[in-house]
């Protein structure tokens, strides 16, 4: 070991003095730094790829619902107004089928998606849809027709019991939750994705949909509260047709962090 300083004071250096120039020029050394790798992880940020989810949505709303709404001004009488949105009605339908289609194509693009978050939507959407499509279909306590015929004036009703209704819907929401709580101890990558607000905004207008939903049913706004939710039922439908559509670019494409929000 060399001696120290102490005893041979001719080979130590001398002390830079402190000088208020000094320390702030290491403080703005420090600041630039620490602002540097804030910019380069600000950056770097989660993005949802389908930014025209809600477009889509709305025109496939427009589209499968317009002539219904036009035959409704029509015809404004209580008889066509129940016809399209009672139970088993026009809108009820365009809805159910809409929930089925989905749960059909988010299965498939299960099948060929294979990037972990991608397989998790899918699956969601499987559950989620059919979950909805089960609520869709009334029960036989809510129709007022004969519980053996499931026959009225209107012509053919279909219904299903309550307890299986909601054995579908309970398991539906069981096998979602199970599939988070595996996707987060399998995929802790993922967490992050899930808790960032711009890949996954357009849960919030989704939900929103549905809170409107409700608001609707209790003013009694039925045309509104059956639009509301055929859009919300699109937005899934839409989702789940861009990735099928897209399955191949999101199995070899890196994961969704961008410097720039997608194009439009």
């Amino acid at each position: 070991m060399k001696p120290s300083c102490f005893f041979r004071p001719h080979e130590c250096k001398p002390a830079t003095p402190l000088s208020l120039a000094s320390i702030v020029s290491t403080f703005q050394d420090s600041f630039g730094r620490a602002c540097s790798v804030a910019d380069q992880s600000n950056s770097t940020r989660y993005w949802w790829p389908y930014p025209n989810v809600v477009r889509d949505a709305l025109a496939l709303t427009l589209i499968s619902c317009a002539g219904f709404w036009s035959l409704e001004q029509a015809f404004g009488d209580g008889a066509s107004r129940k016809w399209l949105t009672d139970e088993n009605g026009a809108i009820e339908t365009i809805q159910f089928l809409a929930l089925l289609t989905t749960a059909i194509a988010s299965v498939y693009a299960f099948s060929r998606v294979t990037a972990p978050s991608w397989r998790s939507i899918a699956f969601a959407l499987v559950c989620v849809s059919i979950a909805g499509a089960s609520r869709e279909i009334p029960s036989q306590a809510s129709l007022p027709v004969a519980l053996e015929s499931h026959f009225s004036a209107e012509g053919f009703l279909f219904a299903v019991s309550t307890t299986w209704k909601h054995s579908v819907i309970g398991i539906a929401v069981c096998l979602w939750i199970a599939r988070v709580a595996y996707g987060w101890v399998k995929y802790p990558t993922d967490r992050k994705l899930w808790f960032t607000p711009s890949f996954i905004w357009p849960a919030f207008p989704f939900a929103a949909c549905f809170v409107l939903a409700e608001v609707f049913e209790r003013l009694g706004w039925v045309m509104a509260e059956e639009s509301i939710e055929t859009f919300a039922y699109m937005m899934m439908l839409a989702v789940a047709a861009w990735m099928v559509q897209n399955a191949s670019k999101l199995n070899t494409a890196p994961p969704p962090s961008l410097t720039n929000p997608p194009r439009r």
